[in-house]
């Protein structure tokens, strides 16, 4: 049974919940805005957990403290690795309540300091110069300057800095 949704309307705690108690197997992927989480369930119990740097019971606990995400779950991925060795319901619990106290893991722990990778700045050095040639066509000086990038550059040479 693949199962897609959002958990605005269903909790983690409460998904991890419904596929062990159905004694489901399969792979849980929830897209977070800085990463993706995936949570690997076999015959009804959690046995792997991988958010960003995170993994196992660690991940499950910081994931708790994310926000609205969109989720799948899919049955035909199975798991191929154990990084949880207590209960579902262990983990959950321990979750919540370092949830409470305010003692889960931050952004950092599991995605850390973001630096983008080199096909990232192709993508956003692309994207800077389609901004750059919409903002000249929009004045009426197309061509005339060159791509957004290297303006930034050559004011950056300009002004001596």
């Amino acid at each position: 049974m693949a199962l897609t949704g959002q958990l605005s309307d269903m909790s983690l705690a409460e998904l991890i919940e419904f596929f062990c108690n159905q004694r489901k197997t399969g792979r849980l992927k929830v897209d977070y805005h800085r990463g993706h989480g995936v949570f690997f369930i076999k015959e009804g119990e959690l046995v792997d957990a991988k958010v960003g740097q995170l993994s196992g019971a660690e991940a499950v606990y910081f994931a708790l403290t994310l926000p609205n995400a969109a989720f799948d779950f899919s049955p035909e991925v199975l798991p191929t690795r154990r990084t949880i060795s207590e209960s579902w319901t262990q983990v959950v619990l321990e979750g919540l309540r370092r949830l409470d106290e305010g003692l889960s893991p931050t952004e950092s722990d599991a995605f850390g300091g973001w630096s983008p990778s080199e096909s990232d700045m192709a993508l956003i050095m692309d994207q800077v110069d389609r901004l750059g040639e919409a903002a000249h066509k929009a004045e009426g000086n197309a061509g005339e300057s060159g791509p957004l990038s290297m303006m930034v550059e050559s004011a950056g040479a300009e002004g001596g800095g």
